[in-house]
């Protein structure tokens, strides 16, 4: 995810375009080995049914693990309503490679593959099977089978939420609106033993207000529909005339809308982001992203005291304000004084990224701020254990 995060590949590469623009050392380096076909260590547990053609939904996330040649790779893959993206990396290089692509109706997957300078490093052409996607891989000089398979165990399985309401004020059509558009997930990995914290965890951060007797779904509906009855308690409490409403329509033209991606599932860690956007009738809307990280072998929230030694904070800051600087972006802030490690973060196989929203340390015109670091450049003061 140095990925603005966040997140418009959903909004659909601010989230992991913003990835694009951060790290400068991670490598598109790929298989040095001939071409060959894969045989998977499980392939005797493998049946005809595992390369049934599934009819696929709408959207979903899977995470895949599996070889490209002889090299060994973990993958991440998120289809939405417009657009199939995603990350890998090799096991042995640890860096993040981003992922865009389609899926036709046949179940053929393509996916082109980029570094954070944007640079074209390769392409996967396939077709995805009942738990695989088999194909190829290659550039401009190599060319590799790839069998990849759905993997969880160092991970965790979700399923997807979506829902899209328009309610129209009085429920007068040509009346002002509010339009609600939600896609979210849901951890559905009944095989993990510590499922149950991980989902209150991820619950208890986004809708801390839910009735923890609910389902995953029944707590995104009730959380819509609470949406819906604040826009009637606020644009319906008194009787007003038709003039009136048509003349002051931009006060009562709703919007909100809200993203959830999985930024980095696995050696069980989890980073969920959600980007949510939001007009409620004043000058401006507001726009924000945050994030949510998880030990899921311990079902503990992992905050930046698990992770930083104490001493290490202000060098940690330090370096925070230097990023800031090298992206020409002093001036943006309020202050440097405002710019402290934030718990805003997002994790990914090489390296951590600091979140700051508008007005957190600079003018909602500053807009937001992602400050991506590699692992190596604080590996001193990473905490032994989450080394």
């Amino acid at each position: 995810m140095k990925q603005n995060l966040i997140i418009s590949l959903i909004l659909f590469l601010l989230v992991f375009a913003s990835c694009k623009n951060k790290a400068n050392q991670k490598s598109g380096e790929t298989p040095d080995t001939t071409v060959v076909t894969l045989d998977m260590e499980n392939s005797n547990e493998e049946t005809d049914e595992t390369y049934q053609i599934e009819e696929l939904p709408e959207r979903f996330y899977r995470h895949y693990s599996g070889k490209i040649g002889d090299s060994k790779v973990q993958l991440n893959l998120t289809k939405g309503t417009e657009a199939v993206y995603g990350t890998y990396y090799y096991e042995k290089i640890k860096q993040n490679i981003y992922l865009t692509g389609s899926i036709d109706n046949q179940n053929n997957i393509t996916l082109n593959e980029y570094l954070e300078d944007n640079s074209n490093t390769g392409n996967f052409t396939g077709k995805i099977y009942k738990n695989k996607i088999i194909g190829t891989w290659k550039n401009e000089n190599k060319e590799f089978d790839f069998k990849l398979t759905e993997d969880y165990s160092n991970s965790i399985r979700f399923a997807n939420y979506k829902r899209a309401e328009t309610y129209k004020m009085f429920g007068v059509d040509s009346f002002p609106e509010y339009t609600i558009d939600i896609e979210t997930v849901y951890p559905v990995d009944k095989n993990n033993k510590n499922i149950e914290k991980i989902s209150n965890i991820i619950f208890d951060y986004f809708y801390p207000n839910r009735d923890i007797n609910n389902s995953a779904t029944e707590t995104f509906d009730n959380y819509v529909n609470g949406l819906i009855e604040g826009y009637k308690e606020t644009c319906e409490s008194e009787e007003q005339d038709y003039e009136t409403i048509m003349m002051d329509g931009w006060m009562y033209q709703w919007e909100y809308s809200s993203y959830w991606s999985v930024t980095f599932n696995d050696n069980n860690l989890l980073s969920i982001t959600e980007q949510a956007n939001e007009y409620g009738g004043g000058a401006h809307g507001y726009y924000s992203i945050q994030i949510l990280n998880i030990d899921t072998k311990k079902g503990e929230k992992i905050t930046l005291d698990n992770i930083i030694e104490a001493e290490g904070k202000e060098e940690l800051r330090q370096l925070i304000l230097k990023k800031i600087e090298e992206e020409g972006r002093l001036e943006d802030l309020f202050s440097t004084e405002d710019v402290t490690p934030t718990d805003n973060f997002y994790l990914d196989i090489s390296g951590i990224g600091f979140v700051y929203n508008p007005y957190e340390i600079g003018p909602y015109v500053a807009g937001i701020f992602d400050i991506y670091i590699n692992f190596n450049e604080i590996k001193h003061l990473l905490k032994p254990a989450f080394k």
